[in-house]
């Protein structure tokens, strides 16, 4: 029972420290006029092609949001608030050969 527990406290300091982290993107993009200017920003989508990242469970947005998969298509944000949100979701990196 004890290592149950454990886990569970674990996992919760770990979300909270993604969401800290992504609290954090989103105040240093404010801070930065570039994030939010369209050259520094492109969709989900676009900086998955980007990285070579794949969000195969996207924690890290709102999917319970109707507008989900438009916004991930075409909602620009900057690569720190990507990296932000893929850190609290299940990703695989790509490798290039």
């Amino acid at each position: 029972m004890n290592n149950e527990l454990e886990n569970v406290l674990v996992n919760i300091i770990n979300k909270q420290k993604a969401i800290l982290a992504a609290l954090e993107a989103q105040l240093n993009d404010l801070r930065n006029p570039r994030a939010y200017s369209h050259e520094g920003r492109r969709s989900a989508a676009e900086w998955c092609k980007i990285t070579g990242i794949e969000v195969l469970d996207p924690d890290g947005w709102d999917r319970a949001d109707v507008n989900f998969m438009d916004n991930w298509n075409h909602k620009p944000i900057s690569h720190s608030e990507f990296k932000a949100r893929a850190d609290m979701s299940t990703c695989s990196h790509r490798r290039f050969s």
